[in-house]
This record gives structure tokens, C-alpha cells and sequence, in this order.
């Protein structure tokens, strides 16, 4: 049958369906479109969708786990995220500011990563308060190399103990070493500014040996300075390093 003999009723009503189905493929593609990572109610009020949720727990839950690390093992919906999906929804949870990403240089063949904390805006939306910092306050990436250094150590034979925030004369340090050569005190400098009372502190609680791990080629310039104007016989068991260097100067100090 050709087109000339189908009545124009029928083309007419056969057009409108085609045109029915267009227009739902259509807003079927908008809504798709809108319902991502932001789900935002008529208010304007941003209602934290369950991925977002996940996300924040994860990072809440591992604080000092890379974001690459985090991308390889944290299941959205039972499946792994991947680095495509996981960029996205990062920037869009730093873009609300309930994220903060922190660079963290690893040394070596790690060279950099990066980190993830959660802001005051993110603790409130998974309705928890801030956790205490281990560093007391001394900021993130000074807790990451607590967490990092005391976990790498654990690898080290000579080593009976290990305490982050160990105390010494009801003095914290930043990581507390027990070893059958003595009590050995691990300082994190993200400044030289309170280096010297610490290095004070641990040579009157009889420490055998003190590592200062510096953030920078700067800090570690500075708390060289300041370890070149103490005797010999407090000189020799103090050691200044950049941070990434650490656990060799300590495992190399077990070793000896």
C-alpha cells in the first residue's frame, strides 16, 4: 500500500504518537541528566545524595588514605568507583566545601599524593562532630605522617612499641618509640618553631635518640641550625632529616 492511500486521519494520529515518544525519550534524558552526584530540592537546599553520603563516610572512616587508594577500594552501589566517576564526585563535594584536598610529597618513587579531609560543612552532613587530630591540632598533613611513619615502623625488628602521642613527663611526642636500645622520639616539623622545646623535652626524658623529621629543605635548614648549637654529647643523638627519610635513618640507627 503506498502513502497516497492511507487516509490523513491516520497519518495524523500515527505523527502524534512518534511525537509522544520523542518528547518522553527527551525528558527522560533531561531528568537523567540532572539526577548525578547534586541532588538539590526546590528550596535550593542541597540533600546530599546517598553516593555523596558513602564518600564522606569512607573518608571520615580512612582519613589518611590517598584518593588513588581510595578510588581502588571504596564500592558505591557494589561496585568500585571509578577514577572517571570518583574525580567527579570529588570536585563536586570540594566545590560545596565539604571537602579539602591536601598534596602530600612521599619521597622517593611515591613523589606525590593526594588527600582528602573533611570540612566542617561535610562533618554536618553525615551529622557527626570533627574528630579529635591526632596531631593535636598541628593540622592534617602532620597526622598523616603520625599515622604513615607509625605503620611503616611496624616493620622494623628491634622495635617493642610504638605510640603515637607517647608521653613523656606529661609531655606528648609525636611518636614514641620502645627499642632494646632505649627510648627513641620521633618529632614531625611542619615548622622549626617548637623544635627546640622539643628536643629539650626528650633529652630530659633520657630518649637514647631523636629523630626530627622536617617538612621542608627550609624547616630542616632551620632545626639543623638549631641542633649545631647543643654539646657533643646531646648532639650525638639528635637527627635532623627531611620527613620522607625517617624510617631509613631509623632503621638504619637499629641496625648499628
Amino acid at each position: 500500500m503506498f502513502s497516497n492511500d492511507i487516509p490523513d486521519s491516520i497519518i495524523k494520529i500515527n505523527n502524534e504518537r512518534i511525537l509522544s515518544s520523542m518528547n518522553l525519550i527527551q525528558h527522560q534524558k533531561e531528568e537523567s541528566m540532572t539526577n548525578n552526584v547534586d541532588e538539590v530540592d526546590k528550596s535550593g537546599k542541597d540533600n546530599h545524595s546517598d553516593k555523596k553520603k558513602v564518600f564522606l563516610w569512607d573518608v571520615y572512616n580512612r582519613p589518611y588514605v590517598s584518593i588513588t587508594e581510595r578510588y581502588k577500594t571504596i564500592t558505591i552501589d557494589r561496585k568500585l568507583l571509578s577514577a572517571g566517576k570518583g574525580t567527579r564526585l570529588v570536585n563536586s563535594l570540594v566545590q560545596k566545601d565539604l571537602l579539602k584536598v591536601h598534596e602530600i610529597n612521599l619521597g622517593g618513587r611515591g613523589g606525590s599524593a593526594k588527600f582528602l579531609e573533611l570540612t566542617e560543612k561535610g562533618y554536618d552532613a553525615i551529622g557527626m562532630k570533627p574528630k579529635p587530630g591526632i596531631g593535636k591540632g598541628a593540622g592534617f598533613e602532620h597526622g598523616f605522617w603520625q599515622q604513615h611513619l607509625a605503620e611503616r615502623l611496624k616493620s622494623l625488628s628491634g622495635i617493642n612499641e610504638i605510640k603515637i602521642e607517647g608521653l613523656i613527663m606529661d609531655k606528648s611526642v609525636d611518636i614514641l618509640i620502645g627499642t632494646e636500645q632505649g627510648k627513641f622520639a620521633i618529632e614531625i616539623a611542619m615548622s622549626s618553631e617548637h623544635e627546640k622545646i622539643n628536643v629539650e623535652k626528650d633529652i630530659a626524658a633520657g630518649c637514647s635518640r631523636i629523630f626530627i623529621g622536617c617538612k621542608d629543605k627550609t624547616i630542616l635548614k632551620e632545626v639543623t641550625k638549631i641542633i649545631s648549637g647543643y654539646p657533643e654529647e646531646k648532639k650525638i643523638k639528635l637527627t635532623s632529616c627531611l620527613v620522607q627519610k625517617i624510617f631509613e635513618e631509623v632503621k638504619n640507627c637499629l641496625q648499628s
